[in-house]
Formats: C-alpha cells, structure tokens, sequence
C-alpha cells in the first residue's frame, strides 16, 4: 500500500498519466485484499471509483488501461469467488487480451483465464468452459516449444499452475501424482520469494484435496495459504479463507481462529449467503 502510494505520487510529479492509470488500479486491487473496501470485487475505495474510472477511460478510447481494470478485477472475482462476476468479464477480456501481446503480463493473463475457465468447468459443468481452459493450456504449450530463453520460466511456471489444476479432473488420479503437482508449483513459488503467487498455490491446492476428500492434505495446504496471505497484510483473503475452510481446519484441530472467533466468522458468512 505504502509502495502504491509513493509510485503514483512521483509518477504525478512527471506527468505520467498512463502509468497513473494502471497503477491506481493496482493499488485499488491491494486494498481490497487488505480489507480496506466493504465489498473487495468493486474497484471503489480510497484511491479509485470503479464506475467513474470505466467512464473516463471509455470517453478517451484508452482500452489498454480499461481491458487491465477488468483483468484486475476479474484476478478480485478469482480469489473471492465472485463467479457470476467472472463469467459476465471473460468475454470482455477474450475480445481484449490481444492488446497485451508481447508484454511479460500476457503470462499473468494467460493463467488467469485458464484458471476462470477451470473453476467454471468444476462449478457449472459446461463442457465448453473445460475446453477453452483447455485451449488456454494447449497455447501455453505452444508458446513453450518456441523456446523463448527470457520468458521460458513464466511459461513454466503457469503451465504448472493449469496442469495441476486439471488432474483433479481425472477419475482415478492417484493422490501422489496430485500432491507432487502442486508440491513443484508451490516450490516455484518459494524460490521466486513470490507471496501472492505462493498463497494462491497453496490454496488451489487446498481445493483439490478437498474436492478428493483428502481433509488432512487440504486442512495443511490451506494453512499454508493462509500463512502467506497473512505475511502480505491480506486481512481481506485471509478472512475469505478461514470462512472457507473453517470445517476443515477446525477438524484438524489446528485452526488459526478461536473457537468462539470461528464460529461468528461461519454465521456472518452463512448471513452473508442468504
């Protein structure tokens, strides 16, 4: 938060109105995850009006830092789940991403797709959603055997992310074969010292084994997510995570909450459902 506000304070100094932009964005987008912002999908706080800013950015024809608000908040809808959010923002982005190409960030939104797309097969189980998540990995296959040495370890890493996304797809995979997917994806992540990325492994694969019925496995994997969160002041995430494995998490009796603080955290959420 700190980092945000100084960035943008000198990029006023020097008048750069684009990169303003896109970082106001961004800041927006960590104070949601800090729970700074009632709702954490809107992109309206402290530092930014979601409705007015897609305004302005419509009137100037600037669809670079308009298609990036929707890829930022699509990455909010992902991490809390808000999947009719998710579903109404993919053709958006589809149409869009192409203005990316050739930036690094193309990676990022790559990953993010195929993970929207997976996370809508489970959810929906409309076969299209699983074939164009599995488009998206075929791509990034496609974009590995070009061998490109400067990007090769992004295409990597989400590539990994995906493949391990999908097994728990498979009738018969062998809990092994899944554990060493996620374990190499989440090493990645702990040699590149990159929190947000090492929280979200952690908790994809805390699904996973939830979704197999491997409580254990998951109750770690979660722990794990929620310890990287709670290193990146992510009070938002966190809470969204106890709420959501807190059954889990109480079963294993290593809970990070109090009997009494979890309990009011599951009626607030149940309130919040219904």
């Amino acid at each position: 938060d700190k980092h945000y506000s100084a960035s943008i304070k000198q990029m006023k100094a020097f008048n750069m109105e684009n990169s303003i932009q896109l970082n106001v964005q961004n800041h927006q987008r960590c104070q949601n995850l800090m729970g700074l912002n009632r709702d954490p999908v809107v992109l309206t706080g402290r530092v930014m009006d979601e409705k007015e800013t897609i305004s302005s950015l419509q009137e100037s024809g600037n669809f670079v830092a308009l298609t990036v608000l929707y890829i930022t908040k699509m990455d909010l809808a992902l991490h809390f789940e808000a999947y009719n959010i998710v579903e109404e923002l993919l053709p958006y982005i589809e149409k869009r991403r192409g203005i990316l190409n050739g930036h690094i960030s193309q990676y990022g939104v790559m990953h993010m797709l195929g993970q929207a797309y997976l996370c809508l097969y489970r959810k929906t189980g409309k076969r299209q959603y699983k074939k164009r998540g599995m488009g998206v990995i075929k791509t990034l296959e496609g974009w590995k055997k070009q061998k490109c040495a400067s990007t090769q370890h992004h295409c990597d890493d989400v590539l990994g992310f995906l493949q391990a996304e999908v097994l728990p797809q498979q009738r018969n995979i062998d809990l092994k074969v899944l554990q060493d997917a996620w374990d190499d994806c989440i090493k990645v992540q702990e040699d590149s010292d990159n929190l947000m990325r090492l929280g979200l492994a952690n908790e994809r694969a805390a699904g996973a084994f939830r979704e197999k019925g491997s409580f254990d496995t998951a109750a770690q994997y979660a722990r794990e997510a929620i310890d990287a969160y709670e290193r990146l002041d992510a009070d938002a995430k966190v809470k969204f995570l106890r709420r959501k494995y807190y059954e889990i998490l109480r079963s294993t009796q290593e809970t990070p909450l109090e009997e009494e603080e979890a309990r009011e955290e599951e009626g607030a959420f149940i309130e919040e459902l219904y």
